[in-house]
């Protein structure tokens, strides 16, 4: 992974709603850009003048962010000679809580950017900076694998005016990855909602060969919303404890240590059911051909597709495989443990989760529906050391996954983004198992 890559910008989320124009979100960035160190990047949105919580006028808000390089990766920024670990050309997006309408702008060499006559309240905010292939040859050999800077995190824009600081984290790209989440739920018109025609696609981003057996993928306990019986700070122990990721499910792959090789470049797909789903309900796949499948008590079992087997702490999912909320949800891909040894704990109500150690950690993803709901999400579903911020989900019944982005290509393989911000390393693009976008 020492060698030098050309980086390409990743596609961003198709479809999203910016209500910047383009004309000005290029001139303030040529300004930047134009203008050394001496100017900030100052967005203004027309639209939010006529957006309002009610009769007359609400008073606007300006917001000034700071980015900077988390304290874990500051010999990382000082090789790349960042003043005082601010980050510059990042791409940061804006939005606010409960909309899917963003801002986008990029941060001048200070580090900032601010924002503009917006309305008060929670918004969410991420910036991804990549590095090029020249910034790159300046890391020490043991740092050369950073490819990008990303983070995210929910923050209150109080009137009239805010001030906030972004902390960035260095994207390595990792081992075994998650490059694809798809567990958006169909329509049958004869049974309802229909949620077993899911499937998680793990990708070799690296150029060895990775051995599935025994590997775990977990359902993380994620606190939700913040429900008057069941507030967020009752799972706060669990949803940021920096020594592990808590699960409510836990499967296994089988194979004894040398069964299930996956080659550098490779993805491998573990389908919910591995079956032709599209006999069932509209909008779904045929994931016949999967590379595995996850399997429970009451599942079709395709023989061709080697069984992912519950090791615990319950049975899961109706009876079927593993199948993720589309509300709320936390994916792991995790190397073997000794589950007899791992500590345990009860949530509100009441179900038993099981944490499996930092150290087996190879890869956490999360997800959350976009749009508003009775109650506001829990700001956090992990520890940062994990994952940042929640890539969004579309509500409704559509056919539609979250992708990994692909940052670099190499000779006989892409390397995947992976800068545990999901929010930044995911697209939401139709379903591709068994192929990177």
């Amino acid at each position: 992974m020492s060698r030098p890559v050309s980086l390409r910008l990743a596609a961003r989320r198709a479809g999203q709603a910016v209500r910047l124009s383009a004309a000005l979100f290029f001139l303030a960035s040529l300004f930047s850009l134009l203008s050394g160190c001496s100017g900030e990047v100052r967005l203004f949105d027309p639209a939010s003048e006529a957006d309002s919580a009610g009769p007359g006028d609400v008073e606007k808000a300006t917001l000034t962010l700071t980015l900077k390089v988390a304290d874990e990766d500051a010999a990382v920024s000082e090789a790349l000679g960042w003043p005082d670990h601010t980050v510059s050309e990042a791409e940061v997006t804006l939005r606010r809580s409960g909309s899917r309408d963003e801002l986008t702008a990029v941060s001048d060499c200070e580090g900032t950017v601010t924002f503009e006559r917006l309305l008060p309240g929670e918004h969410e905010v991420s910036a991804l900076r990549l590095l090029t292939e020249e910034e790159r040859g300046q890391l020490p050999e043991a740092e050369r694998e950073v490819n990008a800077f990303a983070g995210g995190r929910t923050l209150r824009v109080r009137a009239p005016a805010t001030e906030a600081t972004l902390l960035l984290g260095a994207g390595r790209p990792g081992s075994l990855v998650i490059s694809e989440w798809s567990f958006k739920r169909a329509w049958s018109a004869a049974t309802g909602s229909y949620s077993f025609g899911g499937f998680l696609e793990l990708y070799n981003n690296t150029d060895t060969t990775i051995y599935l057996d025994g590997k775990l993928i977990g359902s993380g306990v994620t606190g939700a919303f913040d429900y008057p019986k069941w507030p967020c700070t009752a799972y706060e122990r669990f949803t940021n404890d920096p020594d592990g990721v808590w699960n409510y499910y836990l499967f296994q792959f089988p194979g004894s240590g040398g069964q299930y090789p996956l080659s550098p470049g490779e993805t491998a797909v573990i389908a919910t059911d591995a079956i032709d789903h599209t006999q069932y309900a509209e909008g779904t796949l045929d994931l016949s051909g999967a590379d595995f499948e996850f399997i429970d008590s009451g599942d079709p079992d395709n023989p061709r597709a080697p069984n992912l087997v519950s090791v615990g702490p319950r049975p899961c999912c109706l009876g079927h495989g593993l199948s993720y909320s589309t509300l709320d949800a936390v994916a792991l891909v995790a190397d073997p443990v000794d589950l007899s040894q791992v500590p345990r704990d009860f949530t509100l109500p009441g179900p038993e989760v099981w944490r499996v150690p930092a150290a087996a950690v190879l890869d956490v993803a999360t997800f959350r529906a976009e749009g508003e709901f009775s109650y506001p999400p829990c700001k956090q579903m992990v520890h940062p050391r994990f994952d940042r911020q929640p890539a969004p989900v579309p509500r409704g019944y559509v056919l539609i996954s979250n992708q990994r982005a692909v940052v670099a290509i190499l000779p006989g393989r892409k390397v995947l983004q992976r800068t545990l911000t999901s929010s930044r390393d995911f697209l939401l693009a139709a379903p591709t198992p068994s192929r990177l976008p």
